[in-house]
């Protein structure tokens, strides 16, 4: 839910800028789950992908009704 709410206000950089930004927290957070030492490390890695995963719910969509044709931008946008 965080991730959703702290979306919208840096959308401003672009919808593919957002993209990438997710996904290099994606791997940081992967990364971090991965090799824990600590439990916190483990619960941060955990609550970065959980950010990234709210992002991706935001940015995907509206990218994928952006590249879409106008004819079919309405219905792919539903199904999204």
């Amino acid at each position: 839910m965080i991730g959703t709410l702290g979306a919208g206000s840096v959308s401003h950089i672009g919808r593919w800028n957002c993209l990438m930004a997710t996904n290099i927290i994606t791997i940081i957070s992967s990364i971090l789950s991965l090799f824990y030492t600590h439990v916190i490390l483990l619960c941060a890695g955990r609550f970065l992908y959980g950010l990234a995963i709210g992002g991706y719910t935001v940015f995907s969509a509206k990218y994928v009704i952006e590249c879409s044709p106008k004819e079919i931008s309405g219905p792919t946008g539903a199904l999204l």
